[in-house]
C-alpha cells in the first residue's frame, strides 16, 4: 500500500520513550569514563565488564531513531502530502542534527585536536568535508578523526536520507514484511563483511566494514516496524502498544527473556569478531532485544506520579543528543588537566557533561528546532 493510501491515525505522543534515550546515552557515557579513566584499576571485574559494553547504548539508539523518524515522517508525509513532504521533514532534521554536530566539532577541534590542522592538505580536507558530508564513517582514515562518537551520526543521517527517499514504496500495512527484510539486508551485507576479513585485518577495519548502513538496517528496521504498528490502529499488533498494565507487563517479562538469552551469548563468546555467527547474527539478537524494550517504554502505564517519579530521568533523555556529542570533547579535556584521581574526574566530567548538554539544550538547539519546525499549513 502507498502511503497517501494509509489511514488516518491518533496524535501519538510516548512520553517515556526519553527513558530509553537516558538508558542509551548513560551506557555510552558510562563505557567510555570507565575505559579513558582506568576504571578497571579499581573496579570489581563484573561491574568494569558491564561498564565495557556501553558501546551497546548506541544500539538501542538505533532502534529509537527507526521507531520515532519513521513515525516522524508519517506524521509529516500526513500534514503535507506525499508530492510535499521532503522540503519539511529534511529542514527538521537538519535543524535538529546539524547545528550542534557542527558546534560540538568545531569545539573538538580547537580545544581537543588543534594538531589536525598540522596535517597534510589532502589529509584535512578529506577529514573536514568527509564530517561535514556525514560519510567519514566509510573510511578508518576519517571514522573516529574527529570526536569519536560522531561516527554513529552519519549512519543516522545517512539513514534519515534512505527512509526519506523509500518511504513512498513501503507497503505501510505490513511493518513486519519491512522489518523481515531489514534484517535480511542486514545479515547479507555482515555475511559479505566476515568473507573479506583476514587474519591481518585490525579490529576497527572489521567495524567499519560491518557497521555501514546495511549492516544497521536491522535496527532502525525494527524501530520502523514498531512505529508503523503503533500509527496504524488496524494492525492486529497495534493493542499491544497501548499504554497499561497488562502490556508493561507483557513487553517487560518478553524484553527479560530476550535480554538474558542475548547477555549469555555475549559473555559466553568473548572473541567477538573471530566468530562468523557473533559478527553476523549477535547484534541482530542484541537490537531484538532493545526493540521490546523500546515496546516496553511505549505500553508502560502511564500516569502523573510516574511521570514526576521519572523527569530527572526524562529530563536526562531529552539532553540526550548534547550528552552524546560533548560528553567525548569533555572526557579530554579532563584529561589534559592532570586530575589523577579517577572518580573525582568521572564525577566532574559527568557533572560539567549535563550543565553543558542542558544549557545548549535550552539556549541552542530548541530555538533552533522552534524556527525550523514547519506547520502543516505551509503545505501547498
Amino acid at each position: 500500500m502507498a502511503a497517501q493510501e494509509s489511514p488516518a491515525a491518533p496524535r501519538l505522543y510516548f512520553p517515556y520513550i526519553d527513558a530509553a534515550r537516558a538508558v542509551a546515552v548513560t551506557a555510552v557515557l558510562l563505557g567510555h569514563l570507565a575505559a579513558n579513566l582506568n576504571w578497571k584499576s579499581f573496579l570489581p571485574p563484573g561491574i568494569h565488564n558491564i561498564l565495557s559494553i556501553g558501546w551497546m547504548g548506541v544500539d538501542l539508539f538505533f532502534v529509537i531513531s527507526g521507531f520515532v523518524i519513521s513515525l516522524s515522517l508519517i506524521r509529516v508525509i500526513e500534514n503535507f502530502g506525499i508530492n510535499h513532504y521532503k522540503k519539511p521533514y529534511f529542514k527538521n532534521r537538519l535543524a535538529r542534527i546539524v547545528p550542534l554536530y557542527f558546534l560540538t566539532s568545531w569545539c573538538f577541534i580547537v580545544l581537543v585536536q588543534p594538531e589536525l590542522f598540522n596535517q597534510p592538505a589532502g589529509q584535512l580536507w578529506a577529514n573536514l568535508l568527509s564530517h561535514v558530508f556525514f560519510v567519514h564513517h566509510f573510511s578508518t582514515a576519517t571514522s573516529g578523526a574527529l570526536n569519536g562518537p560522531t561516527w554513529s551520526i552519519a549512519i543516522e543521517m545517512q539513514f534519515y536520507i534512505f527512509i526519506a527517499i523509500v518511504i513512498k514504496w513501503l507497503p505501510l500495512r505490513r511493518p513486519m514484511l519491512v522489518c523481515f527484510w531489514a534484517i535480511l539486508i542486514t545479515l547479507a551485507w555482515r555475511f559479505g563483511a566476515w568473507l573479506t576479513f583476514d587474519p591481518g585485518l585490525g579490529v576497527w577495519d572489521k567495524i567499519i566494514r560491518v557497521d555501514q548502513l546495511p549492516g544497521r538496517l536491522d535496527a532502525f528496521g525494527l524501530g520502523y516496524a514498531i512505529a508503523l504498528i503503533a500509527w496504524n490502529r488496524e494492525h492486529p499488533l497495534h493493542r499491544y502498544l497501548q499504554p497499561g498494565g497488562k502490556n508493561t507487563l507483557i513487553w517487560f517479562a518478553l524484553a527479560m527473556i530476550i535480554s538474558v538469552i542475548t547477555w549469555k551469548v555475549a559473555w559466553t563468546h568473548a572473541d567477538y569478531w573471530e566468530i562468523a555467527g557473533m559478527v553476523i547474527f549477535f547484534r541482530t539478537l542484541l537490537v531484538t532485544a532493545f526493540a521490546a524494550w523500546v515496546c516496553f517504554f511505549i505500553a508502560l502505564w502511564k500516569s502523573r506520579r510516574l511521570t514526576r517519579i521519572l523527569f530527572p530521568v526524562l529530563y536526562l533523555g531529552r539532553i540526550s543528543y548534547g550528552v552524546y556529542l560533548w560528553h567525548m570533547l569533555v572526557i579530554l579535556s579532563i584529561l589534559k588537566t592532570g586530575i589523577t584521581h579517577s572518580l573525582w574526574a568521572g564525577a566532574l566530567i559527568s557533572m560539567l557533561v549535563l550543565v553543558i548538554s542542558s544549557f545548549t539544550w535550552h539556549f541552542f538547539e530548541q530555538p533552533l528546532i522552534r524556527k525550523y519546525h514547519d506547520k502543516p499549513s505551509a503545505a501547498k
